[in-house]
């Protein structure tokens, strides 16, 4: 089974929607497709939060800091964990 619809990628993705642009539909597949990825090679339904919060920051950094991604992107995912109170998760 495909998942297309998934409520914290959806949440995370439309708070950064005006910084995607354009590109918000292609980033959002993309961003699907290894959440989909992701539980098809590691199916543990205790990780599926995690899964998606990942998913959702991976590569967020090229479009709000450059290609020079990685780190952005890490620090991002981070804060956004701080504030769900996950911060366990950072790792």
């Amino acid at each position: 089974m495909i998942i297309i619809e998934n409520e914290i990628i959806d949440r995370i993705l439309t708070s950064y929607k005006k910084v995607l642009k354009g590109d918000f539909q292609v980033y959002k597949n993309h961003v699907y497709r290894i959440y989909n990825y992701a539980i098809l090679f590691e199916d543990d339904k205790n990780n599926y939060e995690k899964y998606a919060i990942a998913a959702a920051f991976h590569d967020i950094g090229i479009w709000t800091h450059s290609f020079d991604y990685l780190e952005p992107s890490i620090k991002q995912a981070s804060d956004y964990l701080k504030e769900i109170n996950r911060q366990d998760w950072t790792k």
